[in-house]
């Protein structure tokens, strides 16, 4: 993207008045005295938190591109590591993520696949994804959904004072000051930045809010599962992918769009799903706007990076691939990417060869379950091991 187009994209972006507050002065004093004020508040009951000490500054904001969306939209981050709500932010994450439901939600593509291989595949499935779902995340209603959670739940609640909470939360989410691109000050209003250590709680927990409302009277049948702002579902009609949008999007604020699957494939978090006969199977998928790159192995870094991005593309491949001849083919297509981008075979073929050895003896420790998330035998192991080597 040449520079002209970035800059108008993000100036559109941060001219929307129902999400950002251009400020005249620098908060950051006065937002640094109010944090410590709430947390004398709350230490009064707990320990939880420090006082800050020390300088501050805004944050920052920038755009990553969409490269694989019509337009090249941008995706605004705000980095807010520098402002003194940051390490309150990443405390309230850590002290209330095991608040949010998790009944509908999967936390890693793992737990996906390992419901596709225990739902018969008696229908078609459909994704569903969310536009913008951090930025538009409407922040009065979730902190309302957060507390009723936290202090109106069967769940222990937590020893802060519901309206210092509630108060921290407001801070962290709206009072966090940032520059833009051209160096001027602003604040989020509503929304939830990506960048904010709120980020991913505040969109689960308001989804599980829209989904609670959603699905009161009608449980979802079949699949249902949700990866933040990507939902699979079971499907037999076009009319019920475009009743479950209508219904989401009467009970939020949210728009929606959908993808069904084409020619019996459907893409999924990196996940090539295929209906057959008595199962799904599944195997990587990789975006036509991959162009092969990724950790150039003649960089100047250290030699444990460079082994942990080749196990990484090795794991996926094991995990995501449900049979032996995908998983051969991925191997072969990460073995000429890792060569294209500098790594010598010789490191390529010792993490192969480690992850299979590995696999090996979990199988020989009698580990079913897709933990061998290919449902491994030690002869089929072996097999493949002696087709490979």
């Amino acid at each position: 993207m040449d520079k002209t187009s970035y800059l108008e994209k993000m100036d559109t972006i941060l001219e929307n008045p129902a999400k950002f507050q251009r400020l005249q002065k620098d908060p950051i004093d006065a937002l640094k005295k109010k944090i410590n004020s709430l947390i004398q508040q709350a230490n009064r009951t707990t320990k939880h938190f420090n006082k800050l000490v020390g300088n501050f500054k805004p944050g920052y904001s920038y755009g990553t591109i969409k490269a694989h969306k019509q337009c090249n939209p941008l995706r605004p981050i705000i980095a807010q590591i520098t402002t003194p709500s940051y390490y309150i932010a990443k405390k309230l994450n850590r002290l209330l993520t095991p608040y949010a439901p998790t009944g509908r939600s999967v936390s890693f593509v793992t737990e996906f696949i390992d419901l596709l291989r225990t739902a018969p595949p008696c229908q078609d499935i459909a994704s569903l994804d969310m536009e913008s779902l951090s930025t538009n995340v409407p922040v009065d209603e979730t902190i309302n959904f957060i507390l009723d959670r936290v202090y109106r739940s069967d769940k222990p609640v937590i020893d802060i004072p519901e309206h210092v909470l509630k108060s921290l939360l407001e801070t962290c989410t709206r009072e966090a000051p940032f520059l833009s691109h051209r160096g001027e000050l602003f604040r989020h209003v509503d929304g939830v930045a990506m960048g904010s250590p709120l980020g991913v709680l505040f969109a689960n927990m308001y989804m599980a809010h829209v989904e609670e409302k959603t699905f009161h009277h009608r449980p979802p049948s079949g699949i249902y599962a949700r990866y933040i702002d990507d939902i699979c579902i079971a499907t037999s009609s076009q009319e019920d992918v475009t009743s479950l949008i209508s219904t989401f999007q009467d009970n939020s604020c949210l728009a929606f769009t959908h993808e069904k699957s084409v020619e019996g494939h459907l893409p999924f978090l990196y996940l090539d799903i295929s209906k057959e006969r008595k199962c799904f199977n599944t195997k990587v998928y990789t975006k036509d706007t991959n162009i092969g790159r990724c950790l150039n192995a003649r960089g100047e870094c250290p030699a444990a990076y460079k082994r942990s991005a080749a196990t990484a593309y090795v794991n996926r491949t094991l995990t995501h691939c449900s049979s032996w001849r995908e998983t051969y083919r991925e191997l072969d297509r990460i073995r000429q990417l890792l060569t294209n981008n500098g790594f010598p075979d010789q490191m390529i073929e010792g993490v192969i060869k480690r992850k299979f050895d590995q696999r090996s003896e979990m199988a020989c420790e009698g580990c079913v379950n897709l933990e061998d998330r290919l449902r491994l035998c030690e002869e089929e192991i072996r097999l493949f091991k002696s087709a490979l080597y």
